[in-house]
């Protein structure tokens, strides 16, 4: 893979601390990472909060948080999403999400082989 190995561990860093931070210390946190002939997939869920699907359309707009922050002990600025959503495009991949309020959310980062 070629890849700026700085970002990329930014962009996982951020996913995993944004999963732990919107989960209680019994919830847990999963990084599972898969690859295929095209491919490495990096999947970050966590058994928190969820995010409400009014704000699925804007979760990697700059600026934008959620309200539903139950257990988070300071509020970011809304960043970190976006520049995670950024740093994977620049390496030709993709960020995605699947979320449901109240059983957690799944990150799902493509990168191209």
């Amino acid at each position: 893979i070629t890849a700026d190995i700085g970002r990329i561990k930014f962009l996982l860093r951020n996913l995993l601390n944004n999963a732990i931070e919107y989960s209680s210390e019994e919830q847990s946190v999963t990084l599972t990472i898969e690859q295929n002939d095209e491919e490495f997939i990096f999947h970050v869920a966590d058994q928190g909060c969820g995010i409400p699907e009014n704000a699925m359309k804007k979760i990697f707009e700059p600026f934008f948080s959620t309200e539903n922050i139950k257990h988070r002990s300071t509020k970011g600025v809304g960043l970190g999403l976006y520049l995670c959503n950024k740093i994977a495009n620049a390496h030709n991949g993709s960020l995605s999400v699947k979320s449901n309020v109240n059983s957690g959310s799944c990150f799902t980062l493509r990168l191209p082989k």
